[in-house]
């Protein structure tokens, strides 16, 4: 998609006096964007469009920052005519001056810039767009078309090692300026620009700024004017620059080789994966990422609009500061007891993209509670150490979880308690629990009927319960007590598989209770009238057999 942006416009050269603004021959700033340019940045930025002619006669490309944090995108061309005096070694620069927010609306990429606009190459060219007598000249719209593969393609021409050794040098292109170290590109102009932009590739759009190259550094002097890189025809003097064979596809002196930060951990693993597509895909939101899972600032925008795959991979790479973010998170939030559950389960259960989200939102209390749940669902209730459970109890006069305390009420064996928190359910939620707890063993089954639930009881009880090993005599005794007597008949399959002791036992409930229907008590005393005669009880003389 095109972008269009507004530059500021500073055309320095040399002219003879009636061409001059400024009534005078030589080279001079003949105009600039008066709207948007002081005099002491037109004055900066003439220190630095310096050109010295060689048998080569190359186009120079420049990017620089000022002072005031403006972006120069400039171009600098050898006049091959002389002055009227004779004097060769003419030149014009073309300098295009960005806000650097209108720089990052093209991804801050100058050689974009440097192949599809068309810079002022004459000085007829330059007198016809300015104006004589005031010195100015207009802005210029930039109309601007990405192309991502242009790049691409320069980085796919490097060994992996050495593009590795160019995406950290680019990346740390700040540090390198602090130590007044430059990486020097040794071939012709062209060549030269090729490799810059294969080192920027890995670049992201925040940090293209501080990579300020020079293509042809002919003449000029270091000291004087810093640039992060250089282009030379020929070896430094310096031994301490690091230098770059464009030829030979090689690299000098101290170059990094392990990526210290999570964008350069990320960087580092797609280009040994070479997955350098996605690299020139995802490189600014992957970025922004990273500077928040660092804790620096990031563009929330891209934060929003981060793919999944993004998350995945920054999050895979730099697991071990996933996992310290996470871990601090939860214990800023949790007892260290209860952070540790936490941290190990969503550090393997939990998606990345949904981790991300969580910790970008900070980490709700109520969540916590249901992602304890969860881990203890998962180890199926088993009850942890008993400071554990007390803390358990602890965080629940904070926030509540309906499931997880009725888990602690399961396992601090507060039986009334539990019978008042399942009546507060609704039915769904009444019977995920029952479900849950039949399943899982955590409490007896008879704990679980209630007023008005016993056939969803006995619904769940029937399928998930183990109606052989349970004391039917408990069951029988919960639904009479919760009032439930018309389920029993249900149950009636039953009886004839419990064992005297039992039997006897049904035998004396059901003769105190007239409720209990009679398929269920016809049950009773078929199964006691089976037993030995001399065995027969009460309920068999009542009933006549």
């Amino acid at each position: 998609m095109k972008a269009e942006v507004l530059a500021w416009q500073h055309v320095y050269t040399s002219v003879e006096q009636e061409q001059s603004p400024h009534d005078r021959a030589g080279f001079q700033t003949l105009f600039y964007s008066q709207s948007g340019l002081t005099e002491a940045e037109v004055s900066e930025m003439e220190t630095r469009l310096v050109y010295f002619p060689s048998d080569v006669e190359a186009v120079k490309h420049l990017l620089s920052t000022t002072s005031t944090g403006k972006i120069m995108v400039a171009q600098i061309v050898r006049l091959a005519e002389p002055d009227r005096m004779g004097r060769e070694g003419r030149y014009l620069a073309h300098n295009l001056v960005l806000d650097p927010d209108a720089f990052a609306q093209i991804e801050s990429d100058p050689f974009l810039v440097f192949r599809q606009f068309p810079f002022i190459t004459t000085v007829a060219e330059a007198l016809e767009q300015g104006n004589l007598q005031t010195g100015d000249i207009p802005t210029v719209h930039l109309d601007v078309i990405p192309e991502a593969a242009h790049g691409l393609d320069a980085a796919k021409t490097w060994g992996m090692e050495e593009l590795k050794g160019l995406a950290l040098l680019a990346l740390r292109a700040d540090r390198l300026a602090d130590d007044r170290l430059a990486v020097v590109c040794i071939g012709e102009p062209l060549e030269v620009e090729n490799t810059l932009e294969a080192t920027l590739f890995a670049v992201p759009t925040p940090l293209r700024p501080h990579c300020s190259f020079d293509t042809y550094f002919h003449g000029c002097n270091l000291v004087d004017t810093y640039y992060w890189a250089l282009g030379l025809q020929e070896l430094p003097s310096n031994r301490r620059l690091i230098r770059v064979h464009v030829k030979s596809r090689s690299l000098e002196g101290t170059v990094p080789s392990q990526p210290e930060t999570a964008y350069e951990r990320w960087v580092v693993a797609l280009i040994q994966d070479q997955r350098l597509e996605d690299i020139a895909r995802h490189r600014d939101h992957a970025f922004a990422i990273c500077e928040w899972l660092e804790g620096r600032t990031a563009i929330a925008p891209l934060l929003d609009t981060a793919a999944t795959e993004v998350i995945d991979s920054v999050f895979q790479i730099n697991r071990e500061s996933v996992q310290a973010l996470l871990h601090t998170k939860l214990e800023e939030a949790l007892p260290a007891v209860l952070a540790q559950r936490a941290f190990q389960y969503l550090n393997s259960e939990t998606g990345m993209a949904e981790l991300f989200d969580q910790l970008r939102r900070g980490i709700q209390l109520p969540e916590l509670l249901d992602t304890l749940y969860r881990v203890y669902a998962s180890q199926e209730f088993r009850a942890p150490g008993s400071e554990e459970v007390q803390t358990i109890g602890w965080l629940l006069e904070r926030a509540d979880h309906a499931f997880l305390r009725l888990t602690y009420t399961c396992w601090t064996d507060q039986q009334n308690e539990l019978r008042r928190e399942l009546q507060i359910l609704n039915e769904g939620a009444y019977r995920e629990f029952v479900q849950t707890a039949l399943c899982s063993g955590i409490v007896e089954p008879w704990t679980l009927p209630i007023p008005s639930k016993g056939n969803t009881f006995l619904d769940l009880y029937l399928v998930h319960g183990d109606s052989e090993k349970t004391d039917l005599v408990a069951i029988v005794r919960a639904l009479l007590r919760t009032g439930e007597a018309s389920c029993l008949s249900r149950l009636a399959p039953y009886v004839q598989a419990q064992s005297e002791q039992e039997l006897r036992a049904l035998e004396k409930i059901i003769a105190k209770r007239p409720s209990v229907p009679e398929p269920f008590r016809r049950a009773v005393g078929d199964a006691v009238a089976a037993l030995p005669p001399r065995r027969k009880g009460l309920l068999s003389q009542l009933l006549g057999h």
